[in-house]
């Protein structure tokens, strides 16, 4: 996603697991442009993650996110970039 036109502002970022529950994420600015998301799923399947600017959907958003389940709890990184 392209951040650099989009000037300063607040980024949101939900994420709703399989069953429906939300799954606690923490972004984080790496540099200018771009942004880092974490989040531990509790569960495989299909997940669901909402982007919002400013308390505007981002276009693409929301977007599938698929987790695959394991024994171990998943740790997931997003990275969002701008264009170059």
């Amino acid at each position: 996603m392209d951040l650099n036109k989009c000037g300063e502002g607040e980024l949101d970022v939900s994420i709703i697991s399989a069953s429906g529950d939300p799954v606690e994420s923490d972004v984080r600015l790496l540099d200018a442009g771009r942004l880092e998301v974490v989040h531990s799923p509790e569960e495989g399947g299909i997940h669901f993650a909402e982007v919002m600017f400013n308390g505007e959907p981002v276009p693409g958003t929301p977007c599938v996110v698929i987790f695959i389940k394991s024994y171990e709890k998943v740790h997931k990184k997003t990275i969002f970039t701008s264009a170059q």
